[in-house]
């Protein structure tokens, strides 16, 4: 027992134990959409009442959270004792019907932090020009409001995997309503937060926020100082749409991935443009419908490369910054972005940190000996006899470009 005690403290990491959090969207089933339209109408009234007062009263923001939501109340509705005397509010709450506590508080939290981001981002700006006069980006306070109501428990009851019911705002009274949903299966471990109803045209979603462990949130620096793997990503938009390597600190190539299927997603985009008459527009139909096809495909591709990574044991994603590389391709032709975007999130839920590096000047350079190559179509042959895919080629030059700046 000593000798498994004293192996397992000398080869122990000290990992650090974070949370991340992530939305769940259901959708809601019911023949009364409009009275969740209803409700976030006064939700958002209700919002707009407390944003003007605290503009009004920026002093008051200096108070704690609680300190700043009871002075609130106070303001607009009082308390027992001036409801006793007959004594009415400061500011009282008119023009709005008899509100739930939790609703009234979530509108009120809801002002509180558009009005902080407000005055932050004014703060900043003065700090940039001053009081020279110059108006150019001038942050302004906000006039209209589009919130989607928040609902805290109280506002909710009965709440189950395919069914909840909601307290709304019909026009003329409060109402609990059944809503029959349906969407991704949430997690049995995690945190259930308090949900957001959004509200679309023809539809109504349930947005869910739900609270799960990470097991291992340490920093970049930490990781690289133990010697731990990478895993190097590129994201060419050929057939191929992710090359993966798993390589060790030596810079040496322990395992790979090649995730294929560009081919059929640029024929199910053909085929949705195949009757668009020429039109140099695309339709907001068709828009919604390639948007939906990168959105599945990214969720998935993002899935298999934090898979791969987990597998090998890798605590690092690097992949190449295409912001100034494809600053100009069109979204509706490549879906790496979108990929990026998915795979930080959740590498993050496994313990996995995502890491960009610049490539600019290295697109055409081997990988093996630094020299300019021949690109031919999706291969590449290098004056010293070096040759093969350029993805491939790519994705070792990120691996080495981030292992080298920890050397």
């Amino acid at each position: 027992v000593r000798e498994i005690l004293n192996f397992t403290n000398n080869n122990m990491i000290d990992l650090k134990i974070g949370y991340s959090t992530t939305t769940y969207r259901k959708q809601l089933y019911s023949r009364h959409l409009d009275w969740i339209k209803q409700t976030k109408t006064l939700y958002n009234d209700v919002l707009a009442f407390y944003y003007q007062i605290l503009m009004k009263q920026p002093q008051l923001l200096s108070l704690s959270s609680y300190e700043l939501l009871r002075t609130l109340e106070i303001l607009t509705i009082g308390t027992k004792e001036m409801k006793k005397k007959g004594d009415l509010p400061e500011i009282p709450l008119t023009n709005f019907p008899k509100l739930p506590l939790y609703f009234r508080r979530a509108a009120i939290n809801a002002a509180i932090g558009i009005t902080k981001s407000f005055l932050a981002r004014y703060s900043l700006w003065q700090e940039q020009y001053g009081f020279t006069g110059k108006e150019t980006g001038c942050p302004q306070p906000a006039t209209q409001f589009h919130s989607s109501p928040l609902y805290y428990q109280g506002m909710y009851r009965n709440w189950k995997e395919d069914m909840i019911e909601l307290k709304l705002w019909t026009g003329s009274r409060w109402i609990w309503t059944k809503y029959r949903m349906k969407g991704r299966t949430l997690p049995k471990q995690g945190k259930r937060c308090s949900p957001s109803i959004k509200v679309f045209q023809n539809r109504a979603e349930l947005h869910i926020p739900v609270e799960q462990p990470v097991t291992d949130i340490r920093k970049l620096s930490e990781r690289m100082k133990l010697g731990e793997s990478i895993c190097a990503v590129s994201l060419p938009n050929q057939d191929t749409l992710a090359v993966c390597i798993h390589m060790n600190k030596q810079e040496q190539i322990l395992h790979s991935l090649f995730i294929k299927g560009g081919t059929e997603i640029k024929h199910r985009k053909e085929v949705l443009l195949h009757n668009k008459n020429g039109d140099d527009l695309l339709s907001s139909k068709i828009r919604q419908k390639i948007g939906q096809i990168h959105e599945d495909c990214a969720h998935k591709i993002s899935k298999q490369i934090v898979e791969f990574a987990k597998e090998v044991h890798a605590s690092v994603i690097v992949v190449p910054n295409y912001g100034i590389l494809n600053q100009k391709k069109d979204c509706y032709n490549w879906i790496g972005r979108n990929i990026i975007k998915k795979i930080s999130y959740k590498a993050f839920q496994k313990g996995i940190l995502l890491v960009m590096v610049s490539i600019d000047n290295l697109l055409d350079v081997c990988a093996v000996c630094g020299a300019k190559f021949l690109k031919l179509q999706s291969e590449f042959i290098c004056p010293n006899g070096h040759c093969g895919n350029t993805a491939w080629n790519i994705t070792v030059q990120v691996g080495k470009i981030f292992l080298k700046s920890y050397k």
